[in-house]
């Protein structure tokens, strides 16, 4: 699964993680294309789920797509791309940010979800879940998991931790709210069934061009 957070112009005076995270438009549209160009083809979280647990078969050169935060570049830059490409991708979301500028509100979460996209939660306000208790915990991940479904007028089953921080407290949390995957940011691209609730993930950052991003791929 590939991640991403920004895709937009980087803003001036931004500083080295924000710079990492956000990708310019033209550079995420170019590799997109790539990906398409070079034969891979998305799949969605219910094909991964088929997949691993009912042997279900999955497209050649198969790749997951992720995005987290949920920017409103989200449906200004990257759905667009997406669409163009024929490509799907999952939409990791903070439910506490719908009303804060910058961030999709719930139309714009349901727009995602209705253009064919996956959308999966990604906490409340997105705090390090090793450092709350147990009822802030709750209220991060099963809470946000509920308001993320009556946004979306169905269940959700997909979840990503923030800062990718996570034990086996807040990974039975996750298991408790009753997500059936859930997405690190450990470096890899092979997911099984051994461990749904710690599966990885390819970071792409603003070093990342549409090359090596076809390179990392067959590599992993």
């Amino acid at each position: 699964m590939l991640t991403y957070h920004r895709v937009n112009p980087l803003r001036p005076g931004a500083n080295s993680i924000e710079t990492d995270l956000t990708i310019d438009p033209a550079r995420f549209a170019a590799e997109m294309h790539a990906l398409r160009r070079a034969g891979y083809h998305s799949v969605t979280q219910q094909q991964l789920f088929d997949a691993l647990y009912r042997h279900a078969r999955l497209p050649r050169k198969p790749v997951l797509i992720s995005v987290d935060d949920g920017y409103v570049d989200d449906v200004r830059h990257i759905l667009p791309v997406l669409r163009r490409e024929h490509l799907k991708a999952t939409f990791f979301v903070i439910t506490g940010r719908f009303h804060q500028p910058g961030f999709m509100n719930a139309a714009q979460v349901r727009r995602l979800d209705l253009a064919g996209m996956d959308v999966g939660d990604h906490t409340r306000s997105h705090v390090d879940l090793r450092l709350v208790d147990a009822a802030h915990l709750r209220r991060e991940v099963g809470a946000s998991k509920r308001a993320l479904a009556r946004a979306l007028g169905h269940p959700v089953y997909f979840f990503a931790y923030p800062f990718g921080a996570l034990n086996a407290r807040v990974v039975a949390g996750v298991r408790s709210a009753g997500f059936t995957m859930a997405f690190t940011t450990a470096a890899g691209s092979r997911e099984s069934t051994a461990q749904p609730l710690m599966m990885p993930r390819l970071h792409i950052g603003r070093a990342v061009t549409p090359q090596s991003l076809i390179s990392l791929l067959r590599g992993s």
